[in-house]
């Protein structure tokens, strides 16, 4: 654990760090990677190039840095294209027969679920889904801000966000996901309004 983190690292699945590298091939080629890992601390990088299985745990702080260096030092809107990397990383994780159930499932059937869905990406923090009416659920997301022990501001915000989104569309619905909470931003926990 590092020294100024104050408590457990957090743990991010590979399958996070394999999409970040195939989206930013997909934008920048096999250069783009390489300017990447270069941009990198030593220890992050060596992470990186090393064997990185979907089902396997990583140090979320490598995550974590690793976007933010890429967001930022790329894009002139790096909440937008964390939105286009979400959205990415949903078509490829959910699986024929994720899709056929999101497809068949109501809005209310997914979201009742979102809990494990976000346990199969992240370790840390407890998201808490509820339904406060018709059409309209409410999501807490509870995790410490430090980088190596929770998902950083572009994963919170736009991340999260726009899987959701994604994942409500694929259940046939129109949805608005706002993030009006973050613990970025004076708030304890991340909040998630979604409607339809």
């Amino acid at each position: 654990m590092p020294p100024d983190a104050g408590g457990p690292v957090g743990m991010v699945k590979g399958t996070l760090l394999i999409h970040l590298r195939a989206f930013v091939i997909r934008e920048f080629g096999e250069k783009g990677w390489a300017a990447l890992l270069e941009a990198l601390r030593p220890s992050d990088r060596q992470v990186l190039e090393g064997l990185v299985l979907v089902g396997a745990w990583q140090p979320v702080g490598v995550w974590n840095r690793a976007l933010e260096v890429f967001l930022t030092n790329n894009y002139s809107d790096p909440a937008g294209t964390m939105a286009r990397l979400a959205k990415f990383v949903a078509d490829r994780d959910l699986n024929t027969l994720f899709r056929l159930v999101l497809k068949v499932g109501s809005p209310d059937f997914i979201l009742s679920r979102t809990a494990s869905l976000y346990n199969r990406y992240f370790d840390a923090g407890t998201f808490v889904p509820q339904k406060i009416g018709h059409q309209h659920w409410v999501a807490t997301l509870t995790v410490p801000r430090h980088e190596d022990q929770g998902p950083g501001l572009f994963s919170c915000d736009a991340g999260i966000s726009a899987w959701l989104a994604h994942a409500l569309e694929l259940s046939g619905v129109r949805p608005t996901v706002t993030h009006p909470k973050c613990r970025f931003n004076r708030s304890m926990y991340c909040q998630y309004d979604l409607a339809w």
